[in-house]
This record gives structure tokens, sequence and C-alpha cells, in this order.
């Protein structure tokens, strides 16, 4: 929010200033009104491709080279203003950058706010930010004006300039401090964050708004943390991100991947067992997929999201795949390792969807037999494209859930029977509160909760399955051994 207030206040600065010296140089009202219209025209038309550029570049980047550009172009507008000089062209490109820098910012600022509350406090949230960005207008108004009048405006343009150049350096340092995250957790599981923000911009989506761009951790510092986790007891790592497998960081000549941090968390003896979350089918590429043919420590275990079963809805949500290229993941994976399993995400409802893609959806589930997975009715998200698109049938919508929901939970109900008098391995995390009772995970994210001494925490043990439920599985514990993953 603070560089987002210097930005605003910036905008009203020059909005302000511009308009008063075209107004008292040209005396045209015409003039000063194309001067504000460029800047809203330019915002109109740009809103539509800085979602693509930003998918491309990254938003953070493109709001810092737009805050730079903008001081650049607003000085040299007052040394033009203060040598004489016809300065109304630079002024119409001032506006025309500083509309440009809106079309980035507002969908962000609208975003965060929208989705950091709940449901029903939405309006009222949406009131308030209303309010808020309104009142930072005004100060700039204010502020403007008062060092135009009494120190100059050449300097009230000055001023503005830095105001958004304030505003881009707390982007950059925003993007910069994210690399500093220190993590002293000392869980036997723990996560370990690499990565955050999507380039992907799917059209339901609002974490490219509400996080900002792909940004990954340097490699080296990842691995430093790791150590330290493991240090302090870490014997899984689950390896974090909003698109964990996208993950790249580039030094000098080489450049790191999601494959390269496994191999290297590989190396360290006392770590047991290797994860990542969450994917994207377009990113899960061959050296990744490859790290299953080798790795001792990866889980045979992937949270896919795939969405949708159906073609036309994947094209519609702007998901970049198909369920073809999400089959072939699946097989490839399966042919290395039969143990392998998938959860997934799934949107039911969404605009467009008819009884034949769900059809689509519920064949998918069938054929792949997802271990656990969400589900959830299409809910818009305001600054996103779906947003603007008509909702199907909401009495539909429910009664596909239900449907999608039962299958679902047969597959994982299914597959905690199957393991019933069978012995499966966990990793001990504690001892469960107010009982005796020891509970771990097994290969499969599985809770399993069992009879056992406390001084097999942090153990791998062999545990037989005695019963289950919907959720879990119980039993006793077999024997502690070192277990080799998929």
């Amino acid at each position: 929010m603070f560089g987002l207030f210097f930005f605003n206040c910036a905008e009203w600065i020059e909005r302000l200033c511009v308009s008063w010296l075209i107004l008292k140089t040209t005396e045209s009202i015409l003039a000063t009104t194309i001067s504000f219209a460029i800047g809203q025209i330019v915002q109109t038309l740009c809103s539509p491709f800085t979602g693509g550029a930003a998918d491309k570049f990254g938003r953070n980047k493109i709001v810092i080279i737009v805050g730079f550009s903008r001081f650049f172009v607003l000085c040299i507008l007052a040394l033009f203003v203060y040598q004489n000089k016809n300065f109304l062209v630079l002024a119409y490109i001032a506006s025309a950058v500083t509309g440009l820098s809106r079309s980035l910012i507002v969908p962000a600022i609208q975003g965060s706010v929208i989705n950091a509350v709940k449901e029903n406090q939405k309006i009222f949230s949406m009131l308030i930010y209303s309010i808020i960005f309104r009142s930072t207008g005004i100060i700039g108004s204010l502020i403007g004006g008062v060092f135009s009048i009494f120190i100059g405006i050449e300097q009230a343009i000055l001023l503005s300039g830095l105001f958004g150049l304030i505003g881009a350096i707390y982007f950059l340092y925003n993007s910069l401090k994210f690399s500093e995250i220190k993590n002293k957790d000392s869980n036997v599981s723990s996560f370990l964050t690499i990565q955050e923000g999507c380039d992907k911009f799917c059209h339901f989506c609002v974490v490219p708004y509400t996080r900002g761009p792909e940004y990954s951790r340097p490699f080296n510092q990842i691995i430093i943390e790791a150590e330290e986790l493991i240090k302090n007891g870490a014997k899984e790592i689950t390896l974090l991100g909003q698109n964990v497998n996208a993950y790249s960081f580039k030094e000098k000549n080489n450049k790191y991947k999601l494959s390269n941090l496994i191999t290297e968390l590989e190396k360290f003896s006392e770590l047991k067992r290797i994860r990542y979350t969450t994917s994207h089918p377009s990113d899960m590429t061959e050296d990744l997929i490859d790290c299953y043919k080798v790795s001792k420590k990866l889980m045979p275990f992937i949270h896919l999201p795939v969405q949708s079963g159906s073609n036309k809805i994947l094209k519609l949500m702007n998901r970049k795949h198909t369920i073809e290229e999400y089959l072939n993941i699946y097989e490839k994976l399966k042919k290395i390792n039969s143990n392998i399993e998938f959860s997934s995400d799934f949107i039911i409802g969404y605009p467009g969807e008819n009884d034949q893609d769900f059809k689509d959806t519920l064949e998918l589930v069938k054929k792949i037999k997802f271990i656990n997975s969400y589900s959830f009715i299409f809910s818009s998200r305001p600054g996103t494209v779906a947003a603007n698109l008509n909702s199907i049938n909401q009495h539909i919508a429910h009664k596909r859930l239900e449907f999608i929901q039962k299958e679902l939970f047969k597959n994982q109900q299914d597959r905690n029977n199957y393991l019933e008098n069978k012995i499966v391995t966990v990793l001990v995390e504690n001892q469960m509160k107010n009982q005796e009772k020891l509970f771990g995970r097994t290969e499969h994210m599985t809770p399993v909760i069992f009879n056992g001494d406390k001084k097999n925490i942090t153990n791998v043990v062999s545990v037989k399955v005695n019963k289950s439920n919907h959720n879990s599985l119980f039993g006793e514990i077999e024997s502690i051994k070192d277990i080799k993953a998929a």
C-alpha cells in the first residue's frame, strides 16, 4: 500500500500542475481537457495489454520501469517550464505515462483489497478502499497546490516525479526483500518457500495481481536455509511456491530449476523426504519428471491442479495446457513408478460449462483416481477476466459439485480401504495431544494415527494399518527403518 499511495499522490500532483500550466499558457480549456483525457484513454487502451506484458516480463518490473521513465519525463518537463520552452507535447507524454502506470497499478490494488477479506466484507472493504484512494488524490492535490503557490510550479512537477520514483523504488525493494527471508522452523516436516507470484494469468485467478509476478529466490540461499532447517531437526522439506515448478534462477552462466534444487537437497543425509507444491501442468518439464527416476527422497505424490477435464473450459480459463498434455504427464510418471499418485483442484460450474464439459471432468476423475483433491463451485474474483462472464445456473453447479465430490471421496475411501491390513511407511511427526498415540504421514501424505513410543518421533517407521476412514489410517508400529522413496 505504501508504494501505491505514492503513485496515486504523484498522479494527482501532476494532474493539478500540468492542467494549470496548460491552462495558463494556452488559455484553452480544450487543451487542458485533452491532457486529462490522454491519461484516461491510455489507461483504458493499455489495460487489456498490460496483463499480457506482466505475464511475459513481470508486473513489478514493468511498474519499476514505468516509475523511473515517468520521473525522467517529468524532470525534462520541469526543465522546459523553467526555461520557458514549449512544453505542451511533453505534458501530454507525461499524462500518457501516468495512464500507463495506472493500468498496471489499479488492478493490483483492487485485487489485493478485495481478496484479502471474507466474502461478506468485500463491499465494505471496497468502500474503504475507494475512500482511501480518493483521499490520497485529495492529499496529492493539496501538496501540489501548496508547492506550486509557495515554492514553484517546476518544483511541484519534480515532486510528482519524485513521489512516483519513491513508489517504484518501494516496488523494487519489495521484490528484493523476499530474498532475505529467514526460516527458523524446527518441525520434523518443514516448509521452505522458493518462489512467489505467478505469470500464468488464468482468467479466474487473482494471484498475479495479489502476489505479483513470478520471483525465484537465489539457489544458494535456498540450500543454506534448507541446511538450517535440517540442523533444527527437519526430516522432510516441502518446497513451496504459488507456481513452484516454475522456479528458475539465473546466476552468471548457470540456470537453476526445481530439479536442481531436488538434486542438491538429496545430498543431505539427515533429510528423509522431499516434496513440492503447488505445481502447474505447463511447467512439468522433462528434467523434473526425470527426478522421479533417480531421486531416493522425492515422494511419489504430486499435487497437480487440472481445474477441468474439458479442453473447451481449459481454454476459457486460459490454463495454457490441454487434457491430452495433462494425461501425458500422468502416463510418463506412472511409467517411471506405478506407485506415484496424484491430487488435484477442480473448479465446477465455470462460465460456459455444459453437461458434456462436466462429463469430461468426471471421466478424468475416474481415469486418474485422484487420491486427494479440492473441488469448489466457481466464484468470480473482481479484476479477473472471468468476473465479467455470466455464471451458469447455481442449482446445476451445486448438483455437479455434489456429484464430483462423491466420486473424489469414493476414490479416497477406496484407497484407504485398500491399505487396511497392509504395511505403510510413515514419517513420525509428533505425539497427539492428550493421547499416547503418534501421528505421521505416509509417502502419499495420508495421515496415520498409531500406537508407538514417542522416541520414534523424527524416524521413518513401518506401520501396519488396522482400519481407516475417509481421511486417515489407524494402526500399530511394526519397525523402524530407512525407507527409499520414488
